[in-house]
């Protein structure tokens, strides 16, 4: 008889884990409190809930470790994505309200040409969810709340929906009910959960056909995107070049703008809650917040929407969560959001919570005996044990393995906010960025990498990227040290020499 599975949470992080443990043999339940989010009508009434996704290497090949029907999830979201090679930054105006004087700074990601990829998060998530529910070993239920669980004990029959399962896994996000219910079961459990004083609310570009403005329709310069083989219909859809994630710094707050396939845009306000979650701002002052702030993204969004959208969608948190371990014995495990819940800001949180399920697979790997991929079923006592001790094992090197990992990264997260909101247009930003990209460009292949490009294009470990973010700004610290010291020194020698040759010019003969 297959290990039988239940996955809390039909996310794109349950979805994933649920498809790896079958395609091992593992007979997979998974249970999700929402409706089904795949027919249209869902898709609609979710599309202002969620930041868009910025798909990167981590996500991908967490995607690519499972392979369904030997399909690559990631080449399929990849195909419908946008490609953002780079960032683009919108100044402060000069002069308040004034769009003339804003200037627009590309800043590459990659010295190679490396993009982050715009993503419909409710496409990747429906895509995953297809895949789970074609699978014969994967059966899926929605509207269904966990409501209790017993990790020792089978529980009593007077529950609403009784379900016994060898392993439970909870991606059931950042207010987990499975979280709660280990934390009876685990002794001192380490956990917290935070939130910071900005909140956020998600307003969109429509694309050029879809604008009420016609002289936004006409005026506004068309853009293709950027790796396309051939021109798309929808290319000239954009007022926004589409090859860049688009930011509008501003210190306290700011604007986000990532670009669809259709040719709108997806934009982000971040701002402390006492500016943006009050009831009583009236529409002109949302308005002039704008025009004051960003007045090259108000014709763009349109003043009308911009008051419709502000007024109707009350603005969501922005929290951490932290807990260890992530486990508990041979029977349950957290992953995603409901593990490590981060804020947005590195663009991390979906591609950590894949990455996960590929380096929780991986111990399982290591750890199970497996046949033709398989992992072996138990049918006797004696299996059932092995198999309980090899999870065992295997959950325990995986939440030791990865705290270092999940800590790291939180930590980024919430640094990079100070970053996007104002360190993008320092000198002293811009010159370290130009600095890493020469010493990238020179140097042999990866002797040197920018942080940015070391979490967001690589694999390597979280925790490792810190440690060598750490070692690269000792070697620029002491470069710059030296070199002052050898100005110094040079300064001094010449002064010397200059006195000596005063004092020799005046003397007499």
């Amino acid at each position: 008889m297959p290990l039988q599975v239940i996955v809390v949470g039909a996310g794109p992080v349950g979805c994933l884990a649920a498809l790896g443990l079958a395609q091992r043999g593992c007979h997979v339940q998974v249970f999700d409190s929402r409706r089904d989010p795949r027919p249209p009508s869902a898709t609609a009434n979710n599309a202002s809930t969620s930041i868009n996704l910025a798909i990167s290497t981590r996500g991908l090949t967490g995607l690519r470790s499972v392979r369904p029907w030997q399909h690559d999830l990631a080449d399929i979201i990849l195909s419908e994505a946008v490609p953002m090679c780079a960032r683009m930054i919108h100044t402060l105006p000069t002069s308040l309200g004034a769009s003339s004087s804003i200037k627009l700074l590309s800043q590459a990601y990659s010295t190679v040409g490396e993009c982050i990829n715009s993503v419909d998060r409710a496409r990747l998530n429906n895509l995953l969810l297809d895949q789970a529910a074609r699978h014969p070993l994967i059966d899926v239920f929605f509207e269904y709340k966990l409501l209790r669980a017993d990790l020792e004990h089978a529980l009593p029959q007077d529950e609403q929906v009784l379900k016994q399962c060898d392993v439970v896994i909870g991606c059931d996000g950042h207010h987990s009910k499975l979280r709660g219910e280990m934390v009876r079961f685990v002794p001192r459990m380490d956990f917290s959960q935070s939130y910071i004083d900005n909140g956020y609310v998600e307003l969109s570009i429509p694309r050029r056909s879809d604008h009420p403005d016609a002289g936004v329709r006409e005026h506004v310069p068309r853009y293709s995107r950027a790796g396309a083989t051939k021109r798309m219909p929808d290319d000239d859809e954009f007022l926004l070049d589409p090859n860049h994630l688009h930011i509008w710094p501003r210190h306290d707050f700011m604007l986000i703008a990532l670009p669809n396939r259709d040719g709108s845009f997806t934009c982000t306000l971040f701002a402390p809650f006492n500016q943006i979650d009050r009831a009583d701002v009236q529409p002109r002052t949302m308005i002039d917040f704008f025009q004051r702030h960003f007045p090259d993204a108000l014709p763009l969004i349109s003043p009308a929407a911009l008051v419709r959208d502000l007024s109707s969608r009350k603005p969501s948190n922005l929290g951490m969560v932290s807990i260890n371990p992530y486990t508990y014995k041979d029977r349950a495990i957290l992953l995603g959001d409901s593990a490590h819940a981060m804020v947005p800001f590195y663009g991390q949180g979906l591609n950590c919570g894949l990455e996960d399920v590929r380096v929780m697979l991986q111990y399982i790997d290591q750890m199970l005996p497996q046949e033709e991929d398989a992992v072996v079923a138990p049918t006797t006592a004696a299996d059932m044990h092995a198999i309980r001790h090899a999870l065992r094992t295997a959950f325990n090197a995986y939440s030791s393995h990865r705290r270092s990992d999940l800590v790291a990264i939180s930590s980024l997260a919430i640094q990079n906010y100070n970053e996007m909101s104002s360190r993008v247009v320092s000198s002293a930003y811009i010159a370290r960025m130009q600095l890493d990209g020469l010493l990238m460009r020179t140097l042999p292949k990866g002797w040197w990498r920018s942080l940015y490009s070391m979490v967001t294009f690589s694999n390597e470990r979280y925790s490792a990227v810190v440690q060598r973010r750490d070692w690269q700004n000792d070697v620029v610290k002491t470069a710059v040290e030296v070199a002052a010291g050898l100005a110094a020194v040079g300064l001094s020698a010449g002064a010397w020499a200059a006195g000596r040759w005063l004092l020799k010019g005046s003397r007499p003969g």
